[in-house]
């Protein structure tokens, strides 16, 4: 089985940028890098910071503070989410991540065989 991902867009108070995703199941929350992997940043994009003390528990148990951020809005495909919440995970090996929540309150369904996302 593979890795479901897919290209999102951020809108935000200055401008928009594409990203890929990775959809994952065992995520409980939406995550996002700070620095992206192309060199920009959350902060080029421009954000709504919503907390600076969000707690984020690793797989490893390890507990550290966050902070939580949301843009203007994230289109996929036909979804147009307002103010999508992110916390900031700089450690992914990904720029984004989108969490069972997200999914699951979108109707999207993962088919990990065939790598790919469908809505139900």
């Amino acid at each position: 089985m593979g890795f479901v991902e897919d290209e999102i867009e951020l809108i935000g108070h200055i401008k928009s940028k594409k990203l890929l995703a990775l959809f994952d199941t065992g995520a409980d929350a939406n995550y996002i890098r700070k620095r992206f992997l192309d060199g920009d940043s959350i902060e080029n994009i421009g954000y709504i910071a919503i907390r600076t003390d969000y707690a984020v528990e690793h797989s490893n148990g390890e507990i550290d503070n966050a902070e939580a951020v949301a843009f203007i809005r994230m289109n996929y495909r036909v979804i147009k989410a307002k103010k999508p919440v992110f916390i900031i995970n700089p450690a992914m090996g990904h720029d984004v991540i989108l969490g069972a929540d997200f999914m699951q309150t979108h109707g999207i369904i993962l088919d990990p065989k065939c790598e790919k996302a469908y809505f139900g």
